[in-house]
């Protein structure tokens, strides 16, 4: 796939005839989804994704956890819990204390082997940040 065109490999396909085009605007409308813009957006111009785009997500994905959560329990809610070793996307805690650690890292969902494994990679990233958390040492 390298070197293939994103907008070719991510949208709906396009007949082309000699002087035309021809498509089917319901299966536009059922296979243009949000995330394969936002994917291709990030392929064409990775520039203008990086400095616009991509620092929103992440911060987007936890506020929908927060608002989820608040519906439907009264927790205790921390996004971004700095620690000495690093910082905690969201920590969840209950009125008797359980404690929930929160790592948002697959902000688009993924489509094809290559997006999976990226994915798989930012997965354990987060568990190697709650594992880290985990093994300090309990101070009073």
């Amino acid at each position: 796939m390298t070197g293939a065109n994103p907008l070719q490999v991510q949208f709906p396909p396009f007949a082309r005839f000699e002087k035309s085009y021809v498509f089917s605007p319901i299966l536009v409308l059922n296979f243009l989804h949000l995330r394969n813009a936002v994917f291709a957006f990030s392929t064409l111009d990775a520039r203008t994704y990086a400095n616009h785009v991509s620092h929103e997500l992440e911060p987007v994905l936890i506020s929908q956890a927060i608002e989820f959560l608040r519906r439907s329990h009264p927790w205790f809610l921390r996004p971004g819990y700095d620690y000495a070793g690093g910082e905690i996307d969201l920590v969840v805690v209950g009125e008797t204390g359980p404690v929930l650690l929160i790592q948002a890292k697959g902000t688009l969902p993924p489509q094809g082997a290559r997006l999976t494994e990226r994915l798989a990679d930012r997965i354990r990233e987060g568990i190697g940040q709650v594992e880290k958390f985990r093994a300090l040492e309990v101070t009073e």
